[in-house]
Parts: structure tokens; C-alpha cells; sequence
């Protein structure tokens, strides 16, 4: 996962949302085989709120590595389901953005998934349907700003 520490609102289109302190993002992509496992996880300590430099993980962090894993678990069952494949260079990159507003600290979250060579409308109706499954989807939805987004 990136921090990007001098990130702001202004930074993302539409910038009607709070002020970003920092942006967390892992990106995991899918094996071969149909295991789901994460091909890569950067975790750094963000310097914008804590000044001390340091390894370990924060809420964001581990809550964007948690949806993501649930949300390809999700596509997984869709897929399997649909009588589809996931494509094996598919990808999955979530971006947790921690920000301020009038009432305290707010998340914001975006999946960005990549289903290269599956048809536009298949990847849509698995990424949509994916979405109504995941646990985390479910507990996110009316909750923070969440998108899922497919790149």
C-alpha cells in the first residue's frame, strides 16, 4: 500500500469531499489456478498524522487489504456461478482515503478492478454482483463514501 501524504481533495475530481491526510492502497492481483491470494501488500506507517518513522499498519491499511481479499472472494463465487473465468492477469486496487470533516475523521474507499478480456458487460454484472455478496461491500454501503469502479 502507497501513502501519499500530501494528497488533498482538490486532487480527485468532483473534489466536494473532505480534505485527504493520506491515501492507503494494496493492489492484489489473481493467480492461476483460481487461488485468491494476495501477490502483493505494501504496508507503510503513515507520516502525515504520526510524525515518528516506522513500520506497521494502521485501520485504513488493513481495512483495504480486508475488502479487497473479500471483494475477489466475492468475484470468485460470481464467476464460478456465472460459468465464467476470471481473467488471470486480473487486478484489484483499493484506495482507502482518510480525511477530515466538520464532525471528525471520515473514510473514503474506491475498488478499482481490472478484468482484462472478459466483455465489458460480463465483467459489469460480476463486479455488480460481486458488490450485493461481499461482506464488506454490505457493511460499507450507505456507511462511507465507497465506489467500486471498473478500470
Amino acid at each position: 500500500m502507497k501513502s501519499l501524504p500530501n494528497a488533498t481533495a482538490s486532487d480527485r475530481p468532483g473534489n466536494a469531499a473532505p480534505p485527504l491526510l493520506c491515501v492507503f492502497r494494496p493492489l492484489l492481483t489473481m493467480p492461476r489456478r483460481g487461488l485468491l491470494l494476495p501477490a502483493f501488500i505494501e504496508l507503510w506507517r503513515s507520516t502525515r498524522i504520526c510524525d515518528t518513522a516506522g513500520s506497521g499498519t494502521n485501520p485504513e491499511q488493513l481495512f483495504a487489504a480486508g475488502w479487497s481479499a473479500c471483494f475477489m472472494s466475492a468475484m470468485q463465487l460470481v464467476t464460478n456461478k456465472m460459468k465464467v473465468r476470471l481473467p488471470d492477469d486480473g487486478a484489484l486496487d483499493a484506495e482507502v482515503d482518510l480525511g477530515t470533516s466538520e464532525g471528525g475523521y471520515v473514510i473514503r474507499a474506491r475498488l478499482n478492478v481490472k478484468l482484462p478480456g472478459m466483455d465489458r458487460g460480463t465483467a459489469q454484472a460480476v463486479v455488480d454482483t460481486a458488490h450485493q455478496l461481499c461482506p464488506y461491500s454490505k457493511a460499507t454501503r450507505g456507511n462511507i463514501d465507497g465506489v467500486i469502479n471498473l478500470v
